[in-house]
């Protein structure tokens, strides 16, 4: 079953997130990726986003996934029951995303029934194209990127 938890400001609704799962949050690993805010000097939303997981009681494992190989991210991610993409720049972190793998290993875990909680760019990578964000995100900031789905 594809376990999917899609926000704007996953801060705001993670309360209604823990009411969906099977167990207590103490008993959950998040991999916490915070790669979409890389490029921001201001990373408050971000940092909100991380708290409020802490706040509820989550382990969190803090995990960028920029100039990772697939093989560590794999490595990283065994163990882990929930995957948390954080906001930011969707083009960047698509770029990211690609570049690492990251892509091939989420797709396996979301499988395998872990949770995705993904939050404004987090969540706009789980749609077809990421073509639309143009309006919001400078695509120039992901000068390698040349495919926008996934």
């Amino acid at each position: 079953m594809k376990r999917l938890f899609l926000a704007s400001v996953a801060s705001n609704v993670l309360t209604q997130f823990v009411e969906l799962l099977d167990c207590p949050p103490s008993e959950l690993t998040v991999a916490f990726i915070p790669t979409a805010a890389d490029l921001y000097l201001d990373r408050s939303f971000m940092i909100s986003y991380r708290n409020k997981l802490e706040e509820l009681g989550f382990k969190v494992l803090d995990m960028n996934i920029a100039g990772q190989s697939k093989e560590s991210l794999q490595e990283q991610l065994k163990d882990v029951d929930i995957i948390f993409v954080a906001g930011g720049n969707t083009f960047y972190l698509l770029e990211k995303v690609l570049a690492s793998g990251f892509d091939e290993i989420v797709k396996d875990h979301i499988a395998l029934g872990k949770w995705y909680v993904g939050s404004s760019a987090g969540s706009c990578l789980a749609g077809a194209s990421i073509e639309p964000l143009k309006l919001f995100d400078n695509p120039a900031q992901a000068p390698n990127l040349s495919l926008l789905t996934d």
